[in-house]
């Protein structure tokens, strides 16, 4: 046998032998986990089968939509709609219960999940902001004029600061604890200084996990003056 003509077909049987044991699997949302994941008693996440999912195997996603975040714990899988089922996969959760009006056109809703984004009828709502941005369609955290004064002082202890914000003295404290604060400051203007707002004293507030580049090692850099905003909060 031509020594090409071998290779060739030694090959195609190695393709052959990852293939012949491909497991087909399907999700419903009719479904239920603790199915074989088979037509007759299918899934009902995508993520229980790719827990199981093996390289070569298929997932035949059923008619519906699927809020769940995928992970797929192997390579060479496929994932499609069955029979050419309109399928929707998202990583929002649909929120249940009565909105009620806290001031002006500002609306809440209890929420045992934090959220990060609302969207009503597919449309982006504005997240809570302070400086309040009125009715502009858009926020550019480029925007500087938007920005208000602060001041990054002395951190007491390796992933804390402390952020003078003259402007928040005025307010309730819990309005902004468990927001996050975005600034640009003197020291280094090309990477925001952002972190969690732990506790608010006046216009002290005590943040956590700056998160940047550099602020791991070399907090120092994002000391002083500049500007900055708070979002997720009243």
């Amino acid at each position: 046998m031509d020594m090409k003509l071998k290779r060739l077909t030694t090959l195609s049987l190695a393709v052959l032998s990852t293939t012949a044991f491909a497991v087909e699997y399907h999700v419903s949302v009719n479904g239920d986990d603790s199915n074989r994941g088979t037509l007759e008693a299918p899934y009902r996440t995508i993520g229980q089968a790719t827990s199981v999912m093996r390289p070569g195997d298929r997932c035949l996603i059923h008619t519906g939509v699927y809020r769940e975040t995928i992970a797929p714990k192997a390579d060479e899988l496929y994932f499609g709609p069955y029979k050419d089922g309109h399928v929707v996969v998202s990583g929002c959760d649909v929120v249940t219960g009565d909105w009620y009006v806290i001031k002006g056109k500002i609306k809440a809703i209890p929420s045992e999940k934090k959220v990060w984004q609302v969207f009503v009828d597919g449309k982006q709502m504005k997240v809570a902001r302070f400086p309040d941005m009125g009715d502009e369609d858009t926020l550019l955290t480029t925007d500087k004029e938007s920005f208000l004064p602060t001041e990054i002082l002395m951190p007491p202890a390796p992933g804390q600061s402390i952020l003078k914000f003259p402007a928040v003295k005025d307010y309730p404290a819990d309005a902004f604890v468990g927001a996050v604060y975005s600034g640009m400051h003197n020291r280094n203007v090309f990477t925001a200084a952002t972190g969690l707002i732990k506790a608010v004293d006046g216009d002290i507030l005590t943040i956590h996990a700056f998160f940047s580049r550099q602020w791991d090692r070399q907090n120092y850099t994002r000391m002083g003056k500049g500007k900055g905003y708070i979002i997720n909060c009243f």
